[in-house]
């Protein structure tokens, strides 16, 4: 009989498996991502308008750039690169393009035009 209280008071490793899976696709995502402590960025690669236009963001990625989301949304990856290294950036895109995965240093510059460094690795991900 005491077994059975303890099922019901505290959730078993399989209960809680079970529950995560029952969350969308879309929420696991958003909880996984907000969570991370380093910045995450979702690029459409095809818009012709805007080369690596950025359709999410993390709040991580937010902070140390010093934009609110909106502001980042839809705007360049490249805009938010040093001007000597926003030259690369097309070439990078284009190798993402083509399925490469990509890691490397460069500088970044936040909203007041400070640069910081940062290593970033990124891949395609189609769905």
């Amino acid at each position: 009989m005491r077994q059975e209280q303890n099922k019901t008071t505290s959730p078993s490793s399989q209960s809680l498996l079970s529950n995560t899976f029952e969350l969308r696709e879309e929420d696991l995502f958003g909880l996984f991502s907000e969570q991370l402590p380093d910045s995450m960025y979702l690029l459409d690669l095809d818009d012709q308008d805007v080369p690596g236009k950025i359709i999410y963001t993390n709040d991580a990625a937010c902070r140390i750039h010093g934009y609110t989301r909106e502001e980042m949304i839809g705007r360049s990856i490249n805009e938010l690169d040093k001007e000597d290294e926003a030259r690369k950036s097309d070439s990078r895109l284009d190798k993402l393009r083509s399925g490469e995965v990509l890691t490397f240093e460069e500088e970044r510059r936040r909203k007041d035009g400070t640069p910081f460094p940062v290593e970033v690795t990124a891949r395609m991900v189609e769905w």
